[in-house]
């Protein structure tokens, strides 16, 4: 065992954690190691500092604060109707539900109202018909074949 540990059983030791053979091996140990001698003075030092301190004072206000504060939400949840009883947990919750019927519209705008972005922008897509003849046709090199591109919905450009 090493020092960083016998130091750990110091702590230990001084709580009274520690068994009889470990008390044993600890206390030999501190005969020989200087370095862990000075760790187990310290540890008396600053225990005796924390006992020796006087404890800091409490405002005579404090109990009573939060007696009434207790007081207080207990007469909440008593007046609170049976439906917010039940639910009170589900308050958590929130946050998730929000994330949940965000995800839920934009998928439903992204499997349905993918035109609409288009035709909000003044941009449309085009027909099935125009993309087979751009396709297929004979007209592809005629720049006026993708005028479709620009007119709405009446064929105005």
């Amino acid at each position: 065992m090493n020092c960083k540990d016998r130091q750990i059983q110091i702590s230990q030791f001084h709580r009274g954690e520690l068994s009889d053979p470990e008390v044993e091996s600890l206390l030999e140990h501190l005969e020989k190691c200087d370095e862990c001698r000075m760790a187990d003075r310290e540890f008396k030092h600053v225990e005796h500092f924390l006992r020796s301190s006087a404890d800091p004072p409490v405002p005579p206000f404090l109990n009573q604060r939060i007696i009434a504060r207790v007081t207080e939400e207990m007469r909440k949840d008593r007046n609170a109707g049976i439906l917010a009883r039940l639910f009170a947990p589900l308050r958590v919750l929130k946050p998730l539900h929000a994330a949940g019927v965000i995800m839920v519209a934009l998928c439903l705008g992204m499997l349905t109202g993918s035109n609409l972005l288009y035709s909000f922008n003044g941009i449309h897509l085009p027909q099935q018909d125009d993309v087979v003849s751009l396709v297929f046709g004979n007209n592809s090199s005629d720049p006026a074949s993708f005028d479709f591109l620009y007119k709405d919905d009446q064929g105005n450009r």
